[in-house]
């Protein structure tokens, strides 16, 4: 067992105006509390979605969990961002990010989050599209959901998905 429960080591990360995370390295041991401050734009939620294993660094090592294939650390982290959004693809696709999850995982996560009755009496099920930019902002979420969807409804699906 590893003495660290998240260890990065020397991680860069770029998008295409530069590099946001530099020459960064972490230890967290089992247990211990964390807190990521900083300014707007400088890569709290970079270093986050590369601690769940939804980005990779350009350079360094990522051990989380004791993985440090992303794909493994995806199965053992889960992340919810502050803001929610859904991609313009399936309701499938948003919850499995594109990997391939057992059908019984994806209802598993519908149920709790309190959609699986919702998503179940969708005319295509998992597979429903839910449209351009499914933010969870009020006037897009609305745009997401057949009908006029309750407030509870909106919170559960910005959360969740």
């Amino acid at each position: 067992m590893s003495q660290y429960a998240i260890h990065l080591d020397n991680i860069t990360y770029s998008y295409e105006g530069g590099a946001v995370l530099r020459n960064l390295s972490l230890k967290v041991r089992p247990g211990e509390h964390v807190g990521i401050l900083g300014d707007s734009g400088c890569g709290k939620s970079t270093l986050l979605k590369i601690v769940a294993g939804l980005y990779q660094p350009d350079s360094g090592t990522v051990d989380v969990a004791e993985e440090s294939s992303p794909g493994k650390i995806r199965e053992k982290v889960a992340l919810v961002m502050q803001q929610g959004c859904l991609f313009p693809l399936s309701i499938r696709d948003n919850i499995s990010c594109g990997h391939d999850i057992p059908e019984e995982k994806l209802w598993a996560s519908c149920e709790s989050a309190s959609l699986a009755r919702w998503v179940a009496g969708l005319p295509e099920g998992l597979d429903t599209y839910v449209g351009e930019r499914g933010n969870s902002g009020k006037s897009r979420t609305s745009s997401v959901f057949p009908g006029k969807p309750s407030a509870s409804m909106k919170r559960k699906a910005s959360l969740s998905l």
